[in-house]
């Protein structure tokens, strides 16, 4: 499951979030016992106003360009009259990505490489939606084996580097703005009530004590919390 932030305000003081599913309602629905309470919660955000969540279904986070709602964009815009700026995100996030095997078998070692190429090709779609001044890109995922062995900060950032030798962004490394992994955070689930994690297409939930938040974005930024690790 993905979502994208804008924290910009209306008069209201609402912001905008974009949350979306790689599945559609009828999968989303059978396998997941919890989804209709999730999309009331939804639907309830900021007194119901449907103009501060949108939720998206079928999103590929790898094809963000061609997948996501075509009325994104305009939700944007309705909180947020700076028109030109209506296609960036603040926060773009991303919990525990890997590929969509079923029957609780997702993550595992034979599927290693294919993980990587999805956290990489995520990265080149999600970039062009982050706001270029202080978008962040944030990906939780558990540290403990086999998930340790991706290496999500590296491969990661070579789905960036692949972004921008296409000159996709003048200033990136200019020696005074860069974009980069700015460090970890420990993945709290108490601080998201109710939420719980769970396998992909499988109702199963997993323990995520040893998740950490991996967060990348522009140098410059000042961190939001000293708890952020360095490597």
């Amino acid at each position: 499951k993905e979502s994208m932030k804008r924290p910009e305000t209306n008069d209201e003081g609402c912001g905008f979030v974009m949350a979306t599913s790689y599945e559609d309602t009828d999968t989303l629905h059978r396998v997941y016992p919890d989804f209709e309470a999730t999309l009331q919660s939804l639907r309830t955000f900021s007194g119901g106003k449907n103009n501060h969540v949108k939720v998206g279904y079928k999103v590929d986070a790898t094809k963000l360009q061609s997948t996501l709602p075509k009325n994104v964009f305009a939700a944007g815009e309705a909180v947020n009259k700076h028109s030109d700026n209506s296609r960036k995100f603040h926060r773009i996030c991303w919990n525990f990505p890997c590929t969509a095997i079923g029957n609780g078998k997702d993550g595992q070692n034979e599927a290693m490489e294919e993980n990587k190429e999805l956290v990489r090709q995520f990265m080149i779609s999600a970039l062009p939606f982050l706001d270029e001044e202080c978008g962040e890109i944030h990906m939780a995922h558990k540290t403990k084996p086999p998930y340790n062995h991706w290496g999500l900060e590296t491969v990661a950032m070579e789905g960036v580097q692949q972004y921008f030798r296409k000159g996709n962004v003048k200033e990136w490394n200019t020696g005074t703005r860069k974009f980069e992994f700015r460090g970890k955070v420990v993945f709290d689930k108490c601080a998201l009530p109710p939420y719980t994690p769970r396998k992909a297409l499988d109702r199963k939930s997993f323990p995520c004590h040893d998740a950490c938040v991996y967060v990348f974005g522009w140098n410059g930024i000042e961190k939001q919390s000293n708890s952020i690790e360095k490597r």
